[in-house]
């Protein structure tokens, strides 16, 4: 009976795991096909300007993550507004995003 048991447990594990890595790869491929393509133009300790490549600035504020990203690194933005990840290649930051007021850029 314990040899069955094992064996009944297996395929259930084998389900699992797929389930799994099929629930990430989907949010994965959905944050680059409904993701904003942008670069990085300043890093303000923990707060970056992005400009998309629409033309809107957003403000970037590290909440979790990678926080060295650099002037001119190209990313891709989960949102527009509010709570998302930046990321690249490379790279992936948890964010809350907002837009941002051009007259500081030059702060």
């Amino acid at each position: 009976m314990n040899t069955m048991s094992k064996w009944r447990s297996r395929p259930f594990t084998l389900f699992l795991v797929a389930t799994c890595f099929g629930f990430f790869d989907q949010i994965s491929t959905k944050a680059q096909e409904g993701g904003v393509w942008g670069t990085v133009l300043q890093n303000l300790s923990a707060m970056y300007v992005v400009r998309t490549e629409g033309g809107r600035l957003l403000d970037v504020e590290w909440e979790s993550g990678n926080d060295d990203w650099s002037p001119g690194d190209r990313v891709i933005l989960t949102t527009e507004e509010g709570e998302g990840y930046m990321f690249n290649e490379a790279m992936r930051t948890q964010a809350d995003i907002f837009p941002y007021d051009p007259s500081e850029i030059d702060r």
